[in-house]
């Protein structure tokens, strides 16, 4: 016997990211106070903290992806020396 399986079940195509709740205007403030609360402390493992333990960091001023705390953290080492305000 010969059971029918739907081509759905070959599919390729990768699964969908789980969803995520909205973020409001006012979190989103919040998160930019403490990132730059940390910024200004002039400390780079302060503001490295502020990322997620996998981040995706892109920078403005270099061309190397940021992917974790020690990439972060040296980004901050060299773009704090610069005294951003």
């Amino acid at each position: 016997r010969i059971t029918k399986v739907p081509a759905a079940a070959f599919s390729t195509a990768a699964p969908s990211p789980p969803t995520m709740p909205d973020i409001t205007e006012t979190e989103v403030r919040a998160l930019f106070e403490l990132w730059n609360q940390a910024l200004a402390t002039g400390d780079s493992r302060i503001v490295a903290n502020r990322y997620i333990k996998s981040p995706m960091l892109l920078p403005t001023v270099s061309d190397q992806p940021r992917t974790d705390f020690d990439s972060v953290k040296d980004y901050f080492d060299a773009f704090l020396l610069k005294e951003p305000q």
